[in-house]
């Protein structure tokens, strides 16, 4: 007969539940593996709902264990109307009864506002008279809140590694069976540290040990070893089919969004043959929702919406799936719903969307903090006037402090050399040293977003003033350098504006030649000839693309990319596309599989504008992308 722990580890979560319940409070081992099954939400999403009407006698009962299985069964899949009042009451009634783990649950109540009131003072306090205990479940909450900086703490990599070794270390003292979800942990915080690669023998372990979402890392970090580049694609995909099989949601996720974006590749004009790969899409999305990730919802969501897969829109389909992602505390989620809401596709009544508004900014969104001020200010919100001014004020200060520092970092800020007449730049030694200053930060701030796979529509401003500022350094010859540098560096991150590459390209070989006349007497570098060269190329690509001539325009890339990219109408549009696409991609994992999620985003934007566009991947077929 197996152990509980070898059922676990071989994912049969189901049978543990069952073996070890009558001994819970009995039984140190079975109590172990009893409460390991609902440690992750993603196995208790995989639990068959005869488990839940087993709870359901238990708790009756009085197992308290059972009582705090229940709750987690009920905060996590919400299988009751009035769900999210049974598990707190469920959790009171665990906690007084001695289950450390419950009083986590406690903690999540009063962290996403379950008590009508968000609170971390009271949030804390739970998790560390668990952690007291010794509970496990307070182990994890604190450690994430290490790793990714949540109810108040600042993220901090390294002291989440020294957590999760001596968690490892002190189950390993105790005698206790290892944990797959501290391997797990400790795995994604190498890969918050940068090493990927460094994290593969640990989510091999986890799975081993029966944790689902370590399929996923697994074939990450397998595939990506430096997580940037795609190196082995056999393994990887070999090891997402294996995550799928093992009802791995962000697996089964990836499978769907690769094929969605290269679904006109795939099927050409065989309408048949497309109808039912979109059909097999939408299943995808379906199981990977149906098995509790949010992404999966809101991507869903968005095909419906936009109606992407050749259907027509459904609205109410969309608004179900952003609903079910917002039951599962998902910002998104009430984001996307309140977009709809905006664009008057749905009615809210205005309490209903204050309230949104409200449950978006306490899970983290930044996009509703303004709207919420806002309504806060209008006098909409008296009842959490506490809350709100302890924990979002403060936010929403910091960020537009935040915003100003950026816009004003030079003598006048980017928006100013849109929208009105800048200044007249000075020639002071300190005004110079200022100038080229802002221009370095704006070379390293583009560098970062683009090494964080964040929103770039910020970078083309920083580059209209690189352009404006460089120009005047370089015209001052103890400033030559920094003008030269920071044009340069400009270029390497600046992306789809072909006419604004050309003004900066063009201020570049500006500066190049006050170099020549200052050190060369006039003789001519290699390097502006080639940058030369490269001018001329990006002059005769922009005019046979305002000519209509795509298939003139030519590349040094390997890669193919659509010509429309060239065209003035795309590079007025990217921008704000970009903008929409990334708000739309919130907090999704910016690692594998992201640039199909931010292909298919983007490419709605895109045809929101008049704008049909191709992504990489449909312009190569059978190369492979991240």
């Amino acid at each position: 007969m197996l152990s509980y722990f070898e059922l676990l580890n071989q994912y049969r979560f189901d049978e543990v539940v069952q073996e070890t319940l009558p001994w819970v409070r009995s039984n140190q081992e079975a109590r172990e593996a009893f409460l390991r099954v609902f440690m992750l939400k993603e196995h208790i999403y995989l639990l068959d709902k005869s488990i839940y009407t087993l709870l359901q006698r238990a708790a009756t009962s009085e197992n308290p264990y059972a009582q705090y299985a229940l709750a987690r069964y009920h905060s996590i899949r919400h299988p009751e109307e009035d769900s999210g009042q049974s598990a707190v009451h469920l959790f009171k009634e665990a906690w007084n009864a001695g289950v450390a783990d419950a009083g986590v649950g406690l903690a999540l109540s009063w962290s996403f506002g379950d008590f009508d009131e968000v609170d971390y003072d009271e949030a804390n306090y739970y998790v560390e008279e668990a952690l007291k205990m010794g509970s496990s479940m307070a182990k994890l909450r604190k450690l994430k809140n290490v790793l990714f900086g949540n109810d108040g703490y600042e993220a901090n990599p390294d002291e989440a590694l020294r957590m999760v070794n001596d968690y490892i270390r002190q189950d390993e003292e105790a005698g206790i069976a290892p944990n797959g979800v501290w391997y797990m942990l400790r795995g994604r915080i190498y890969n918050s540290m940068g090493d990927c690669y460094k994290g593969l023998p640990d989510f091999t372990r986890a799975t081993e040990l029966g944790i689902v979402p370590a399929w996923f890392w697994r074939a990450y970090a397998t595939g990506y070893e430096n997580g940037e580049e795609l190196l082995h694609k056999q393994e990887y995909d070999a090891l997402l089919l294996e995550g799928a099989n093992h009802n791995d949601a962000q697996c089964i996720t990836c499978a769907a969004a690769e094929l969605y974006d290269n679904l006109d590749d795939i099927v050409g004009d065989d309408d048949e043959k497309r109808a039912a790969i979109s059909n097999h899409i939408i299943a995808l999305y379906n199981r990977a929702a149906t098995y509790g990730y949010t992404l999966a919802m809101t991507q869903l969501g968005d095909i419906f919406r936009d109606g992407s897969l050749g259907q027509e829109e459904d609205i109410e389909s969309a608004q179900g799936c952003y609903a079910m992602a917002a039951l599962n505390d998902d910002e998104d989620g009430y984001t996307r719903l309140l977009g709809l809401w905006a664009d008057e596709k749905i009615e809210l009544d205005d309490e209903t969307a204050t309230q949104y508004m409200l449950k978006a900014v306490r899970l983290g969104s930044d996009d509703m903090l303004e709207y919420l001020i806002d309504a806060y200010n209008d006098g909409r919100l008296e009842d959490y006037k506490e809350e709100i001014e302890k924990y979002y004020l403060p936010r929403y200060e910091a960020l537009k402090e935040q915003e100003e520092t950026e816009n004003t970092e030079s003598t006048e800020n980017t928006e100013s050399t849109q929208t009105t007449e800048p200044a007249p730049l000075k020639s002071t030694g300190e005004a110079l040293e200022a100038y080229a200053k802002t221009c370095i930060e704006y070379c390293d701030r583009a560098e970062k977003i683009l090494q964080d796979h964040d929103d770039p529509s910020p970078i083309a401003d920083m580059a209209r003033e690189v352009i404006r500022l460089g120009g005047w350094l370089g015209q001052f010859e103890h400033t030559l350098s920094a003008a030269y540098t920071a044009t340069s560096r400009m270029a390497e991150y600046l992306y789809e504006h072909p006419r604004l590459l050309l003004r900066l390209k063009e201020t570049e070989l500006e500066i190049l030649e006050y170099v020549e006349a200052a050190q060369n007497q006039g003789r001519s570098m290699n390097i502006t000839e080639d940058l030369r060269k490269e001018i001329n190329q990006l002059r005769a690509n922009i005019q046979a693309a305002d000519e209509g001539r795509f298939e003139d325009i030519k590349t040094k890339s390997m890669l193919k990319s659509d010509p429309v990219e060239w065209t003035k109408e795309y590079e007025d549009a990217i921008d704000a596309a970009d903008h929409e696409a990334y708000q739309h991609l919130g907090d999704a994992p910016r690692g594998m599989g992201f640039c199909f999620a931010y292909w298919a985003e983007k490419r709605n934007a895109l045809a929101r504008r008049g704008i049909e566009w191709r992504s990489p991947s449909r312009m190569n077929p059978g190369v492979m992308f991240d």
